[in-house]
Order: C-alpha cells, then sequence, then structure tokens
C-alpha cells in the first residue's frame, strides 16, 4: 500500500472505521446468506476481493482514499465471516488469545521511525483482520451472552469506544495496545449497530446496499474535497 494512501488519525479517521464496520458487518452477512456461500465461501471470496483491490491500489499512481479504506472494509467483513467459521468449528476462543499475540507482536514497534500504527504494511492488515474478527464475537457475546440483543449491545460498545476515545483524544503517539483495543470497541460497536439494522429496521440487503452507498458517497466526497491528495508532511495514522 503506498504511504499517500494512509490517512492520519483523527476524528474522520474513526468516523471512516465505524461505517466501514458497519458495512463490513452487513456484507460479511450478505456473502455468506444471500449469496449462499456460507461462512467460509464467503471469508475466501472477501480476502480474494481484499487482495484485489490492495494489488490495484499499489498499481495506481492517484491518491484516492478508497485505496485505504476499502481494503478496510474487506477486511472487516472477511474479520466478521471469519469469527463466524470459527464460531462454527466452536474456536471462538482462540480469537482473544490471537488478538493478544497479534498486539504483542506490536511491542517491538513503538517509538520505531516510520512504522506508525497506521502503516498499512502486512502485520497492520493482519493485526486489523483479527481486530474485525475478534469484535464480531465480542458483538455477538454481549448481544447473546448477556442477553442484550443487538440494538442494546450497540449501545453499551458504543459507550465503550467513546470513553476509550475521550482516553486517546490528542496523545501521539498511542500505544499500541490502546490503539488496538479502541479499534476492537469500534469495530465491535459497529458490527452491532449493523447486525440491528439488518435484523431490526432495514432488512440485510437494504442495510448492506444503505451503508456501501454511504460510505462510498464519504469516500467521493473526500475525494473531491482533497482532489484525492494527502500533503507527504502530514503525520500518518
Amino acid at each position: 500500500m503506498k504511504v499517500e494512501h494512509v490517512p492520519r488519525i483523527d476524528g474522520l479517521y474513526w468516523l471512516l472505521l465505524v461505517l466501514s464496520g458497519v458495512f463490513g458487518t452487513n456484507a460479511a452477512d450478505f456473502f455468506s446468506d444471500v449469496l449462499g456461500l456460507g461462512h467460509a465461501g464467503a471469508l475466501a471470496v472477501l480476502l480474494l476481493c481484499c487482495a484485489c483491490v490492495r494489488v490495484a491500489a499499489r498499481g495506481g499512481g492517484g491518491r484516492h482514499p478508497a485505496g485505504f479504506w476499502l481494503p478496510v472494509a474487506l477486511v472487516r467483513a472477511a474479520g466478521a465471516s471469519a469469527a463466524d467459521v470459527l464460531h462454527d468449528l466452536r474456536w471462538s476462543v482462540l480469537l482473544a488469545a490471537l488478538m493478544c499475540v497479534t498486539v504483542f507482536a506490536w511491542s517491538p514497534r513503538q517509538g520505531r521511525p516510520g512504522a506508525p500504527h497506521g502503516a498499512g504494511d502486512g502485520l497492520w492488515w493482519w493485526t486489523m483482520f483479527v481486530a474485525s474478527a475478534a469484535a464480531s464475537a465480542l458483538a455477538d457475546a454481549v448481544a447473546a451472552g448477556l442477553d442484550l440483543g443487538f440494538f442494546h449491545a450497540g449501545l453499551v460498545l458504543a459507550a465503550l469506544a467513546a470513553l476509550l476515545l475521550l482516553l486517546v483524544r490528542g496523545r501521539r503517539p498511542l500505544r499500541p495496545g490502546v490503539f488496538w483495543l479502541t479499534i476492537l470497541a469500534l469495530q465491535a460497536a459497529a458490527g452491532a449497530a449493523g447486525d440491528a439494522c439488518a435484523q431490526r429496521v432495514l432488512g440485510l440487503e437494504l442495510s448492506t446496499f444503505a451503508f456501501g452507498v454511504g460510505f462510498g458517497l464519504v469516500l467521493t466526497a473526500l475525494r473531491i474535497l482533497a482532489d484525492g491528495d494527502l500533503p507527504p508532511s502530514r503525520p500518518r495514522a
């Protein structure tokens, strides 16, 4: 991924993370249930789509924000499908251990020049994938395990995410554990919101379409406003 595709961490970064999380959650269920691919099939197709988009972004000469955020949404969807696969195998407990080991791998990178948390390298994308899978499992656990339903689970997780955002606001650099814990909480809240919207408000097909269009419109607006350019001097996410 070209470095110019990587945004800085600010309010817009977190907003797009939420939008990509809701859309990705719905997209995973759409591929699995509506298209009839099943959880494993949806995981394979979404990972392939993500790889294709990343290759296209590497080969493109532009600086369109979709070069970063579309793969994020696809990784979020793939993570949700991976969580479903592990749930089917009764291996969901492995996600917590995998998340801890993956975040621990970031520790030697703390303070290393040129390797910020959003650098978009292979370890970053792997960690986002693991965090996405863990977020889906967390949303399901809060909704079903605590018998709250996805709507109320989304409110609880959103409150946790808001608290973490207040704690990390203005802090640079963010410690890896804090950064990924915030990602986890936001993605879990987004996942619960996506499931609640799909089940109780719009239905899966319309919810996937609506959030996909909304996500695309925000990326288009960013392209128009910034003309696809991110100055090299700006701090990276």
